[in-house]
């Protein structure tokens, strides 16, 4: 066997024997960051609050048990507004997706108190208030 021929079918074999190595039920997982939806505060905000505790949408996607990457928080005219990222794992183009909804629940704390401002849904075009559901 030549020398190229030998290092051709090295490296063949080394890369079957890696890509054997990353097999297995995540193989093939890819994830994606998007907004959650159904924004609902679980109780209507003091004025001292530092924190809120804000609920939203699930789906069977949504990675477990914590779904959240990261929140966005922005305070401008009178209006604190948030928007909760998820971490969504990308289905395979034959997968079969179960219709499922559920909601879970963040603590997204604040840099300094809610004061008089609106809490508002920054995913909504235009940001709308977040509602209160206890």
């Amino acid at each position: 066997m030549s020398r190229g021929l030998a290092v051709a079918v090295a490296l063949v074999v080394a890369t079957a024997a890696a890509l054997s190595a990353c097999g297995g039920p995540d193989a093939g997982q890819q994830w994606r960051v998007v907004a959650a939806s159904g924004l609902a505060l679980e109780r209507t905000p003091e004025a001292d609050d530092r924190e809120l505790r804000v609920r939203f949408v699930v789906n069977a996607l949504t990675a477990t048990p914590d779904p959240v990457d990261h929140v966005e928080v922005t305070r401008e005219d009178g209006q604190l507004g948030i928007r909760v990222w998820l971490r969504e794992r990308i289905p395979a183009a034959d997968e079969h997706v179960p219709n499922y909804a559920g909601h879970h629940s963040a603590t997204v704390p604040l840099d300094e108190p809610v004061g008089q401002a609106t809490v508002v849904d920054l995913g909504a075009r235009p940001p709308t208030p977040v509602p209160t559901r206890a």
